[in-house]
């Protein structure tokens, strides 16, 4: 008969350990920049600590963390399951470097949001059963005059060994330094192009989180069903379905409407940009892409902040309207943007791509480089009258070239002021091949008409 053991009973988890372990967490290195997580995780924390019992929903979580209405819709807003993804590779990332030591394990199940406090699972082949020790056969004497002796090296003699092994050490280091060298120019070429370096390091290199945010085309959409613009109060708080429910259109348009408005759409050209953006430093751990309609004001208020897209389909960059010169804005009559010069320079015009026609290989862009919200950091505006003008500039923002004629343009210092650029795009059947400056301004108010073109990176 085969015998069999019980599994030992698990010790319970005093409260102020899970408190501890918490506090420990939310404190460590992996949740220190990252505010919002750290809230999260705090707040099912503790109400998992003061009730084991309770059940966190959805909706707690985005109303409590993410100030989102009582009753929203999670069916179109999904920023809680995309924040809360995140979390658990955070959690298991702790538990594997900086918590190796724990011994107790914080996890939140997927499918749930209420976390889950255990004893740290011990390795299998630390539970060695107990043996029998087993006296062992002496040692045979040696007999005597059996003694092997290994006469000594004579002093006279030169050992090359070491000098061989120091060379060697050395040829490897040297190959293992241009080995490396070569890598991080391959995963960082911005470094490698001194305009580039020069301005992306105030994103790449800052210890302040940076979000790229894209557009949300179906915003853009909905504004065009109703012709009229929408608010980024109303964006954040889904008032604009209210809005397009009041819109003089018909049922079925209206049915139509709300089939836009429940999906997530974004523009070809808007995530080439951030591809562009994020491939500059595939190592950077400060960069995070965010979708517009996920984003939150807390985060824009405290992290640097890059907006790919117009105000119409990013209504982000309304928050920085009050501070351009360059202003895209949309009609809502025709149905299409245009640029306004809110105050000309000689030589340049008040209106781009209004109202006349303008041909389809042709567009405008404007890219605009400020102090973010809380000015500790900076804000990065790429936008275009359509996807492949963003493109366009995305492309000139990404190109060292490009960069280093806007900088000499800007005074030619070591260093890029804040700015905002102007510029006339062209393209061929929807890809972008060239930008032209066309006015600029800088922190001190200077403009210069262009005479330039400057080739795109491809």
């Amino acid at each position: 008969m085969q015998e069999t053991f019980a599994e030992p009973e698990l010790p319970a988890i005093l409260q102020q350990d899970r408190v501890a372990l918490l506090e420990r967490v939310a404190g460590s290195l992996h949740f220190k920049r990252a505010i919002r997580l750290r809230e999260f995780l705090l707040y099912v924390g503790r109400h998992s600590i003061e009730d084991e019992t309770a059940v966190i929903h959805e909706q707690d979580v985005g109303t409590a963390v993410f100030g989102r209405q009582r009753g929203y819709d999670t069916g179109l807003d999904n920023i809680v399951r995309v924040n809360a993804t995140e979390l658990r590779k955070r959690l298991e990332l702790y538990f594997t470097t900086e918590g190796t030591n724990e011994s107790l394990v914080l996890e939140i199940p997927r499918g749930s949001y209420t976390p889950v406090f255990r004893p740290r699972t011990v390795a299998a082949d630390t539970l060695k059963p107990e043996t029998t020790e087993v006296a062992q056969p002496a040692e045979p004497e040696k007999p005597v005059g059996t003694e092997i002796s290994i006469p000594a090296i004579s002093s006279g003699r030169k050992n090359y060994l070491p000098w061989t092994v120091a060379t060697l050490l050395l040829a490897a280091c040297t190959y293992l330094y241009w080995q490396n060298t070569r890598m991080q120019s391959e995963l960082t070429p911005w470094k490698s192009t001194p305009a580039l370096r020069t301005f992306w390091a105030q994103f790449f290199d800052s210890d302040q989180p940076t979000d790229v945010v894209v557009a949300d085309t179906s915003f853009a959409l909905a504004e065009d069903f109703a012709s009229r613009k929408v608010s980024l109060g109303d964006y954040l708080n889904y008032n604009y379905k209210r809005l397009m429910e009041e819109s003089d259109i018909s049922q079925d348009r209206r049915a139509d409407l709300g089939y836009v408005l429940e999906r997530n759409n974004g523009s070809i050209g808007d995530f080439i940009v951030a591809k562009r953006i994020l491939g500059l430093d595939p190592t950077a751990t400060t960069l995070q892409l965010k979708f517009a309609r996920e984003y939150s004001p807390e985060e824009i208020k405290t992290d640097s902040v890059i907006l790919v897209g117009s105000e119409q389909s990013n209504p982000w960059v309304e928050l920085f309207a009050d501070r351009l010169n360059f202003s895209m804005q949309y009609d809502t009559e025709m149905h299409r943007p245009f640029i306004r010069n809110l105050h000309p320079e000689p030589g340049e015009q008040e209106f781009y791509n209004h109202p006349s026609d303008l041909p389809r290989r042709e567009g405008y862009s404007i890219i605009a480089f400020l102090p973010d919200l809380s000015r500790n950091g900076n804000a990065l505006i790429i936008e275009g009258t359509d996807s492949q003008a963003t493109r366009s500039a995305g492309e000139f923002i990404t190109n060292g070239a490009s960069l280093e004629a806007l900088r000499n343009k800007l005074g030619g210092g070591k260093g890029f002021p804040y700015f905002e650029v102007l510029l006339h795009n062209m393209q061929i059947t929807g890809t972008p091949l060239r930008s032209e400056i066309l006015a600029f301004r800088n922190e001190s108010g200077i403009t210069s008409p262009a005479d330039t073109t400057h080739p795109a990176n491809r």
